[in-house]
């Protein structure tokens, strides 16, 4: 019916938000050592006045940065997959073009 398929499609968005929440959490554990290291080793580094605040070495803009930009790629590759999902899966059955 209707309303278990509603059920199932709130299911998987929840599923695939809690998925990009995790991968953006192990995206900044895995970055920031990295990044302080890199940045303590002078390999690169942020010009003085141009940084809001500094947690170790890195800026938190490249630590908001870390996290957005695996949320925004996490979730259009989800939104993807769902239309892809839905125009072969669903769309086909209810407008009765079976495959």
């Amino acid at each position: 019916s209707l309303k278990d398929l509603a059920k199932k499609v709130d299911s998987l968005r929840f599923a695939c938000m809690a998925s990009a929440c995790i991968l953006a959490l192990l995206a900044l554990v895995y970055t920031t050592p990295w990044d302080n290291y890199l940045v303590y080793k002078g390999i690169w580094s942020y010009p003085k006045g141009r940084v809001l605040v500094a947690i170790g070495y890195v800026p938190l803009e490249e630590y908001f940065f870390f996290v957005v930009q695996s949320l925004f790629t996490t979730l259009w590759l989800m939104r993807a997959m769902e239309r892809v999902a839905l125009e072969e899966g669903i769309a086909p059955r209810i407008s009765g073009l079976h495959r």
